[in-house]
C-alpha cells in the first residue's frame, strides 16, 4: 500500500458538538475569542483541480462564540467577549454513537485537541503554518444548491461560509470527516470542482436595528430595494453584499434617562429610542442578550448612524462597544424571562374568523387552502386592520405633484392609491397598479415660453422628478442638404434626425444600462468620386427619399438628456395633451338649479365673460357702449334662463394732447376718468379691480382696440400733474380724442323687470347662483375671481364658450393667425384660463408684465396669456381647436366661422431641465397593457414611474400600496411592516432560510413589548425547500418525499411563538403571532404540510375551494375549521361582550344544523321539512351570505370591528328567535317570513354601514332595528 501512495483510514470518532467545544473553550480561557485570521484570495483566475494526493494533516477546530439560551441553564455562560465576536448557533450534534475520550485525549491541552474524526497534527509549528489555510477549502461536488466542499477540517455545523469566485452565501449543513455539504442561497450555476470556499467564522446571522420597517428582504435579510439601487436590475445578482440596515441614514437617538455611567446594564436593557415612523415612534435601542458589564461611555441625544459606536461598557476588565444595531444567529430563539398565557384577541377584521375561530395575541394559526381561495386576501386583512403592532411578511415624483384623476379632478400623487384611476392622453382611465417609492436626485422640468423670457413662473406649468423619471418627448425630423468644401474637395452632404443606441454606467453602479436617443447623423458624397454635382444630387435624392418624414416620438430618463447632441436637444419638446374626457360639471349644477342643463354652453359664456369684465358683487358687466353684439348677446342668453337686462351708458368725457404729447384739453360729462396710460391714450376704469381697457389714437368711437399683449393697461392712479389738468377742464379738446364711457348690463329676475317688487340682483337669480356654485367668485378680495379645475374636463362646449366669453371682455384677435390675447392681474385667472385652453388642444404662452412706476403712474403685474393656432413644428396644429372657441365670440372682430370636424392633438412646448438636491419621490405604476402614460393636473403628458417584471410574489405589489387609517390619518402600511420575500423563483435554500430570518425579527420586536403578526405565506415553499435540499442529501423520504423531520423543523418554528416577558428593564410583556398559509396540492388537506401543521396551530382556518369558486368570500368552510383559545378568551369577552360566546355557540350550532338538513333536502324536498326546519335554512342562508361573506375591498366591508359583528349576530339570532316563537303559536312560517320581509332586507343591509361614522352612532341605529324588528313580530302574532 505504501508503493501505491495510500495510507491506512484513521479509526473514526464522533464529532464533538459545537456547544461541548464552545463549552470547553470558555472553561479553558478567560474570555478572549481569537478572530480567525482574514485569508487572501486571488480571484483573477480559476484554479485547476489538484491532482489526488495524501490528506494533509488536520488542525483543531476554530473557536466560535455562541449565545446561550433558556434551555440549557446549566451550561456556564459565555463572556461579552464572545458575544461581541458575532456569537454561533447552538445546534443538536444528530444521533451517532459516541466512543468515551481516552485519558490522553482528557488530559492533552485545549491548543492541541482534535476530536474524534480527525487525524492528529505533528507538531505545533506546522499547525501555526497552516493555521491561514484552514479558512480556504474547495469545492468537490455539485449538485444544484448543494455543493460539497473539502479540506474543510474545523468547520462547524451551520457556518456562513463563501463559495466560489462569485463569493456566493452557504450555510453548512453536514460534515463528514474534511468535507462540508453546504446550501447555496443563490444561483450555483458557472460554480465547479476546484473553486474556493472560504470560511466566515460565524453562523447565518441577522441585523437588527432601526430601518427594519418598510423594507423588503429576500431570505437572507438582503434589503432588495438597495440591491435594484446598487445592481439597476430586477433580478438579484449573484454575489452581491448589500448591509441590511442602511449605514448612511442617521436616526434621532434619544437616551434612557435611568443609566448613567457608572450603572451596571445588562441584557436586554433598553438605553434608548429612536422615532422610525410615524407607526413606530417607539424603536427600543436594547443591549444584546447576554451581554452585561458597567457603563464607561453612555450617549448623548443626537443623530447616529446603526453602526456608530455610541455605548462602552466595561465587564472583566475588558472594554466593549455596542451601536444601536446587533447581529443575532437565525436558528437561535432569543431568550425571554418568563412565558406568559394570552388572553387578549386577534382581531383581523373578518367576521367569519373573528366570530366563530378567534386567535389570541401570541397565537398559532394555519391557513390552508387551494391557490385562488384567498390566503392574501386575509393575511392583507390581518396586515392591515389586526391590533398587532408590527407586521413580519415572509411571503418619481416629488411630493405635492397634482395628477388629473380619471374624472378630471386634481390629486397630490403621494395621496394616490392601488386601485385609483388616472387620466390617459385618450380621455380614458388608467388603473394604478403600483406605487414606488424611494429618495433619488431631483429634476425640475419648466416650460419655456414663447416670448423668450425664460421659464415659466407658474407651478401648473412646471414639475419635479426624481433621475430616472422618464420624459415623453417629441423630436421633429429634421432634413437638410448642403454643398461644401472639406479639405479643398467638393461633397454634398443630408443631415438628418435617427435613432442610436449605446449603454451608459450610472455612478455608484458597477452595470451598465442601454439608453435610445435621437442623434443627429450626416451622410456624404464626394463629387469626383460619384460623378459630379448633378449625379451626387441624384444620390442625396434618392437618400432623402428613404428617410420618413414623421418626427420620433419617444422617453427618455431626465438624467441622461446631457447626452443627447445640442441640435437634437434644441428640437426636442414636451406635449400638454387635450383632456378627451368630458363630464358634464356645469350642466347638472344648472340642472340643480331647476333649469335646462343643455344650455350649459351659453352658462359658460357668462360666466367667462363676468370673469373678464364683471362686478365682484353681482351679475353686472362693463363693456363698452359700441360693442352692442356683446350686450344683445348677453341679453339672448340670459333669456334662456329666465333673465332680462338693465342697461346703463355713464362717464361720457373726452381730452386730448397738445403737438409736445402733452395733455392738453379736458372737458367732461360726469366724472373724469379714473385711470390713464402712460402715452396718453384713452383709458377706461374696469369695474372691482379689473384691467382697464384702452384705444388708441386712430380709434374712431371704440370700434379699434389695440392688442392688450402690447399695452400697458394695468393703471390704478393718475400723476398729480395729470389730475390738476382733469380739473381745470378749461382747454378746448380736439375732436380725434373724443371717447364716450362705459355701459353697465345687468342680469336682473325677468318677473323683477315687469313689474314686480324689486329686489337685490343677486336674489333668485340663476347667473349668480352659478357664479356661487361654480366657483368662478372667488373666496376673497384677495381672489376676487378664479376659473375653477373642473372646467378643464366639462363638455368641449362649455370650454369653448367660456374661453369665448374670456375673450370677448378682455381679449385682443388676430384673425390672419388666428391668435387672441388675453391680459389680467389676477394669477388664479391666468392659471385657469391656460389649463383650459390646453385642454382643447390650444397653443398657449405667458408673458408676465412686472409691477412698476412710470412717470407717477403705479402698474400692477399682469399676465397676458397668449392663444394661438398655429405651431411651427406641426403645421396647421391647433388652429381649427382656436377657430372652435372664436366661433362663440359675439364681436365681429373676434369671430371665426366653426371649422368643420377636427382632432384635438397634443401641443408641443420646449422645456428647460433644472438638477435639484436629493429628495423623496413618489410614482405611479401602470397596468402593463396600457401605454405607460397619463396626465398631470396641467394637461402635461408624462410616462409613469414602473413596470413589473420579475415574478414576484402578489404580496409584494400589493404591501407597500396599502394604507391604514391611524388616528384619522392614512398611514401607509409599510410603515408597521417588515416583509421577507419568498417568492418561487428564488433558490430553495433561501425559502428555508427566510422563516428563520422572519421569526427571529419578530422576536427582536416582542423583545420591545411589542405584539407582533407574523405571516408565513407560504411554509409549503418552505417544505418544498426541505424535500429537494433532503433528496439532494440522499436521506430517507417520508410521505410525498418530504423529510421524515419535516415535522420537528415545523414544531420548532412555531415554538417560537407566544407571549414572553422580555429581558432586561423596563419590564415588557410581547408576543408573536404565526399565521401560516398552506398551499395544499388541489386543496386537499392530507397533504403531509397540512397534516404535521394541523397537529401544532391551536387555530385552523380552512379555505374552500368550492366557495371560492362561487366568488364566496372569505372562503373558510366552517365545517372544518376550528380555535382551540374560545376558554381562553372567556374572560376578555365576560369583561367587553358578555352575550359573544353564547351568540357564537348558537350560530356554529344553527350552521351545522343547515349542514344536516342540506342533505336531506337534497332527497326529499325542502317541501318536506316542518316550519321550525325552514326557519333554521333560512337563518342559515341569512348568516352565510351577510354576515359569513365579506368584500374586503369596500370601505364599508373590508374591516369589520367586534362591536359590529357582536350587533349583526345578536340581531340575526333575534331574528332567528322571534320566527321561532311565532310559529310555536301556531303561524305559518311562509307567511311571517312574507310579513317580514322588511325587517330581512334590514338584517342584509346592516354590512353597509361604514366602521368610521363611529360606533355611538352605529350602534344607535341597530339598537332601532332590533327593537323594530321585535314589535313587528309582535305584531304579526297579534293578528
Amino acid at each position: 500500500m505504501n508503493n501505491l501512495g495510500l495510507r491506512p483510514r484513521p479509526q473514526l470518532k464522533t464529532r464533538k458538538s459545537l456547544l461541548d467545544l464552545v463549552h470547553r473553550t470558555s472553561s479553558s480561557r478567560s474570555g478572549e475569542v481569537k478572530a480567525p485570521r482574514p485569508i487572501s484570495i486571488d480571484f483573477s483566475e480559476r484554479p485547476v483541480p489538484p491532482p489526488a494526493s495524501p490528506p494533509r494533516p488536520s488542525t483543531p477546530p476554530v473557536d466560535i462564540p455562541l449565545p446561550e439560551t433558556p434551555s440549557k441553564e446549566s451550561s456556564p455562560p459565555i463572556s461579552v467577549a464572545e458575544e461581541a465576536q458575532h456569537s454561533t448557533a447552538q445546534v443538536e450534534p444528530p444521533p451517532c454513537i459516541i466512543e468515551p475520550e481516552t485519558q490522553e485525549e482528557q488530559e492533552a491541552p485545549h491548543t492541541n485537541q482534535n476530536t474524534a474524526n480527525m487525524s492528529k497534527k505533528g507538531d505545533k509549528k506546522q499547525q501555526q503554518q497552516d493555521d491561514g489555510e484552514d479558512q480556504q477549502g474547495s469545492i468537490f461536488s455539485v449538485s444544484g444548491p448543494v455543493i460539497v466542499a473539502q479540506n474543510m477540517t474545523g468547520v462547524a455545523m451551520y457556518e456562513l461560509v463563501k463559495v466560489g469566485f462569485d463569493q456566493l452565501v452557504g450555510e453548512v449543513i453536514r460534515i463528514d470527516a474534511d468535507k462540508a455539504t453546504i446550501q447555496v442561497y443563490e444561483e450555483t450555476a458557472g460554480v465547479t470542482v476546484g473553486d474556493p470556499v472560504v470560511r466566515t467564522g460565524k453562523p447565518l446571522s441577522v441585523e437588527l436595528g432601526p430601518g427594519l420597517m418598510e423594507t423588503i428582504y429576500d431570505g437572507i435579510q438582503r434589503p432588495l430595494k438597495a440591491i435594484s439601487d446598487k445592481s439597476e436590475s430586477i433580478y438579484i445578482p449573484r454575489g452581491i453584499d448589500v448591509p441590511a440596515l442602511d449605514r448612511t441614514r442617521k436616526w434621532e437617538f434619544t437616551p434612557n434617562d435611568k443609566f448613567k455611567v457608572g450603572d451596571h446594564i445588562t441584557g436586554g436593557d433598553v438605553f434608548g429610542s429612536v422615532k422610525e415612523n410615524t407607526l413606530l415612534s417607539d424603536h427600543k435601542i436594547m443591549l444584546p442578550p447576554r451581554a452585561r458589564g458597567k457603563i464607561t461611555k453612555y450617549p448623548k441625544k443626537g443623530e447616529y448612524t446603526v453602526d456608530e459606536k455610541i455605548l462602552e461598557v466595561e465587564f472583566e476588565g475588558q472594554k466593549f462597544e455596542y451601536s444601536m444595531m446587533h447581529p443575532w444567529p437565525v436558528r437561535v430563539p432569543r431568550p425571554s424571562t418568563d412565558k406568559l398565557s394570552s388572553g387578549d384577541p386577534l382581531i383581523v377584521g373578518q367576521r367569519v374568523l373573528d366570530a366563530l375561530f378567534p386567535s389570541v395575541q401570541g397565537g398559532t394559526v394555519c391557513i390552508p387552502g387551494a391557490f385562488g381561495c384567498g390566503k392574501t386576501v386575509i393575511s392583507q386583512s390581518l396586515s392591515k386592520f389586526s391590533n398587532s403592532d408590527l407586521i413580519v411578511y415572509v411571503g418619481c415624483f416629488a411630493a405635492g405633484t397634482a395628477v388629473m384623476m380619471a374624472n378630471g379632478r386634481p390629486r397630490v400623487i403621494e395621496s394616490l392609491v392601488v386601485g385609483d384611476q388616472v387620466m390617459g392622453k385618450d380621455g380614458l382611465p388608467r388603473d394604478v397598479v403600483g406605487l414606488p417609492r424611494g429618495t433619488q436626485d431631483m429634476y425640475r422640468v419648466d416650460v419655456k415660453t414663447q416670448h423668450h423670457q425664460g421659464s415659466e413662473i407658474f407651478s401648473e406649468v412646471s414639475f419635479v422628478c426624481n433621475a430616472s423619471h422618464k420624459l415623453v418627448v417629441y423630436t421633429p425630423q429634421h432634413i437638410r442638404q448642403s454643398d461644401h468644401v472639406i479639405r479643398g474637395k467638393q461633397q454634398t452632404s443630408v443631415v438628418y434626425f435617427d435613432w442610436f443606441r449605446f449603454s451608459v454606467t450610472d455612478p455608484g453602479s458597477s452595470r451598465a444600462r442601454s439608453v435610445r436617443v435621437v442623434k443627429q447623423c450626416t451622410k456624404s458624397w464626394d463629387h469626383g468620386t460619384h460623378g459630379g454635382l448633378d449625379a451626387v444630387h441624384r444620390l442625396a435624392d434618392r437618400f432623402k427619399a428613404t428617410l420618413s418624414q414623421d418626427g420620433f416620438e419617444w422617453t427618455i430618463q431626465v438624467r441622461d438628456l446631457t447626452r443627447v447632441s445640442h441640435h437634437v436637444r434644441k428640437a426636442t419638446m414636451q406635449m400638454f395633451s387635450p383632456v378627451h374626457y368630458e363630464e358634464p360639471h356645469l350642466s347638472s349644477l344648472i340642472d340643480k338649479a331647476g333649469h335646462d342643463g343643455q344650455y350649459a354652453g351659453q352658462m359658460a359664456y357668462l360666466l367667462g365673460f363676468w370673469v373678464g369684465d364683471g362686478h365682484y358683487d353681482g351679475p353686472m358687466f362693463s363693456i363698452d357702449p359700441e360693442d352692442l353684439p356683446i350686450r344683445d348677446q348677453i341679453a339672448a342668453y340670459g333669456k334662456l334662463f329666465g333673465l332680462d337686462i338693465d342697461t346703463r351708458e355713464y362717464k361720457r368725457y373726452a381730452y386730448g394732447h397738445n403737438d409736445d404729447g402733452e395733455l392738453d384739453d379736458v372737458q367732461s360729462e360726469g366724472r373724469p376718468p379714473t385711470t390713464t396710460t402712460t402715452d396718453a391714450h384713452i383709458s377706461q376704469a374696469k369695474s372691482e379691480g379689473q384691467p382697464p381697457t384702452t384705444t388708441t389714437p386712430d380709434a374712431h368711437m371704440g370700434q379699434a382696440r389695440t392688442p392688450l399683449g402690447q399695452i400697458s393697461a394695468n393703471v390704478v392712479k393718475l400723476s398729480d400733474t395729470d389730475r390738476d389738468r382733469y380739473d381745470t377742464g378749461k382747454k378746448r379738446l380736439r375732436e380725434d380724442f373724443y371717447a364716450r364711457g362705459n355701459m353697465t348690463v345687468k342680469l336682473r329676475n325677468a318677473a323683477q323687470i315687469l313689474g314686480a317688487e324689486r329686489k337685490k340682483l343677486t336674489v333668485d337669480n340663476v347667473f349668480w347662483e352659478m357664479v356661487m356654485a361654480s366657483g368662478v367668485h372667488g373666496p376673497d378680495n384677495k381672489h376676487p375671481k378664479v376659473v375653477p379645475h373642473f372646467l378643464s374636463s366639462d363638455s368641449f362646449e362649455v370650454r369653448e364658450h367660456f374661453l369665448a366669453g374670456l375673450i370677448d371682455s378682455d381679449g385682443y384677435v388676430d384673425l390672419t393667425g388666428p391668435s387672441a390675447t388675453v391680459k389680467t392681474v389676477y394669477k388664479p385667472v391666468c392659471e385657469g384660463m391656460v389649463k383650459v385652453a390646453r385642454s382643447l388642444g390650444v397653443r398657449v404662452s405667458i408673458n408676465v408684465e412686472r409691477a412698476s412706476v412710470v412717470n407717477g403712474v403705479s402698474h400692477q403685474t399682469a399676465y397676458c396669456v397668449f392663444l394661438s393656432g398655429h405651431d411651427r413644428s406641426s403645421g396647421e396644429e391647433g388652429r381649427d381647436a382656436l377657430a372652435s372657441v372664436l366661433s362663440k365670440c359675439s364681436l365681429t372682430r373676434k369671430k371665426m366661422n366653426a371649422p368643420g370636424p377636427f382632432v384635438r392633438q397634443p401641443q408641443r412646448v420646449y422645456f428647460e431641465v433644472e438638477q435639484l438636491p436629493p429628495a423623496p419621490y413618489y410614482g405611479i405604476t401602470l397596468a402593463d397593457d396600457t401605454d405607460h402614460q397619463f396626465l398631470l393636473a396641467n394637461t402635461f403628458l408624462v410616462h409613469n414611474c414602473g413596470e413589473r417584471g420579475n415574478e414576484m410574489a402578489e404580496v409584494l405589489m400589493d404591501f407597500p400600496e396599502l394604507t391604514i387609517d391611524f388616528d384619522g390619518r392614512k398611514e401607509p402600511i409599510m410603515k408597521r411592516t417588515c416583509l421577507i420575500a419568498n417568492t418561487s423563483n428564488m433558490p430553495v435554500a433561501a425559502r428555508e432560510a427566510s422563516i428563520y430570518t422572519g421569526i427571529t425579527i419578530s422576536e427582536y420586536f416582542r423583545d420591545q413589548g411589542k405584539n407582533v403578526a407574523m405571516m408565513a405565506d407560504s411554509s409549503s415553499r418552505w417544505a418544498e425547500a426541505l424535500r429537494e435540499i433532503s433528496g439532494r442529501l440522499g436521506e430517507m423520504p417520508a410521505d410525498q418525499g418530504f423529510p421524515a423531520y419535516l415535522g420537528a423543523k415545523l414544531a420548532s418554528f412555531y415554538e417560537r411563538a407566544g407571549k414572553v416577558v422580555s429581558l432586561g428593564s423596563p419590564d415588557r410583556q410581547g408576543s408573536i403571532s404565526i399565521v401560516g398559509a398552506v398551499s395544499p396540492p388541489g386543496g386537499d388537506f392530507s397533504d403531509p404540510v397540512t397534516t404535521s401543521t394541523l397537529g401544532i396551530v391551536q387555530v385552523f382556518w380552512g379555505l374552500d375551494k368550492k366557495l371560492a369558486q362561487r366568488k364566496h368570500f372569505p372562503s373558510v368552510n366552517t365545517a372544518l375549521s376550528y380555535s382551540k383559545y374560545t376558554k381562553t378568551l372567556e374572560k376578555y369577552y365576560s369583561e367587553n361582550a358578555p352575550e359573544f360566546p353564547r351568540y357564537r355557540e348558537r350560530i356554529r350550532e344553527l350552521l351545522s344544523q343547515s349542514e344536516e338538513l342540506d342533505q336531506v333536502v337534497q332527497l326529499v324536498g325542502k317541501s318536506a321539512l316542518g316550519d321550525s326546519d325552514k326557519i333554521t335554512l333560512d337563518v342559515a342562508t341569512l348568516i352565510k351570505e351577510d354576515f359569513l361573506q365579506q368584500n374586503g375591498y369596500s370601505d364599508y366591508d373590508q374591516f369589520c370591528p367586534l362591536w359590529k359583528t357582536a350587533w349583526m349576530m345578536k340581531a340575526m339570532m333575534t331574528f332567528h328567535d322571534e320566527a321561532q316563537k311565532a310559529i310555536s303559536q301556531g303561524h305559518n312560517w311562509s307567511k311571517v317570513r312574507e310579513s317580514t320581509s322588511d325587517v330581512q332586507n334590514e338584517l342584509r343591509n346592516m354590512k353597509f354601514e361604514v366602521p368610521t361614522e363611529g360606533e355611538e352612532k352605529i350602534t344607535k341605529k341597530y339598537e332601532e332595528l332590533v327593537q323594530r324588528m321585535t314589535e313587528k313580530f309582535a305584531a304579526v302574532i297579534d293578528e
